[in-house]
């Protein structure tokens, strides 16, 4: 009768707290065994990746704002390459720039997607809209922001290259193509600033972890 009892007591510790499911007269089934253990080698690849791709998407930001950027419009660089392909050189770097946060953004949404399949975690509606914008975002920066960004910096060198030429001053009128090139420029100043903003939140959300749990898919 007592070893009856303890047997008993033995199975539902282990249906209550590894996930162990009956079948037919009492033979155990483990269920996602793996995907409730925290140590598995899938949660550990899900935890190196993510940190991973957030170290180098808020460092790309960071280095590009405060290091590159700063590095080509310096007074040193701008006498030593002049006006026109100091600007021009750092215009071209963009182009790795949008390509490194499309892959860091799609990259951070196959985590989150992994963490919510495998993991079972809770995500919230905030951090799904967070990382769904940045990838919106940064598509548009690489396929609309950075060819007018390139085209208009090229054209006002262009103009530029005349007006010396022709001991002229380039005329402040709507049609210049510094105008354009500065609008641009604007542009992907703003897009800069967000991407430090949502890279910046996304490490933060990664140091706090994700907010709870859900049943099991599997």
């Amino acid at each position: 009768m007592q070893r009856r009892s303890v047997t008993s007591e033995s199975r539902s510790f282990l249906t209550g707290t590894y996930g162990i499911k009956k079948l037919g007269k009492g033979t155990p089934k483990f269920q996602s065994m793996a995907g409730r253990n925290p140590h598995s080698i899938v949660s550990r690849l899900l935890s190196i990746i993510g940190s991973l791709n957030g170290a180098i998407w808020l460092g790309t930001n960071t280095f590009m704002f405060f290091t590159v950027a700063a590095f080509f419009r310096s007074e040193w660089t701008i006498a030593s390459l002049g006006p026109i392909w100091s600007e021009t050189l750092l215009v071209k770097l963009y182009k790795s720039y949008f390509a490194m946060n499309v892959i860091c953004a799609i990259v951070a949404l196959a985590h989150q997607a992994g963490e919510w399949v495998y993991l079972a975690k809770h995500l919230t509606r905030r951090s799904t809209f967070l990382i769904l914008i940045c990838v919106f975002i940064a598509l548009l920066g690489s396929l609309v922001i950075y060819p007018s960004f390139v085209t208009t910096r090229m054209a006002a060198n262009d103009e530029a290259i005349q007006a010396a030429q022709s001991n002229t001053e380039i005329l402040s009128s709507s049609d210049s193509q510094t105008k354009y090139y500065q609008f641009w420029k604007g542009i992907v100043g703003m897009t800069h600033v967000f991407f430090m903003i949502t890279s910046s939140l996304w490490v933060v959300r990664l140091a706090k972890g994700p907010s709870g749990s859900r049943p099991y898919l599997f």
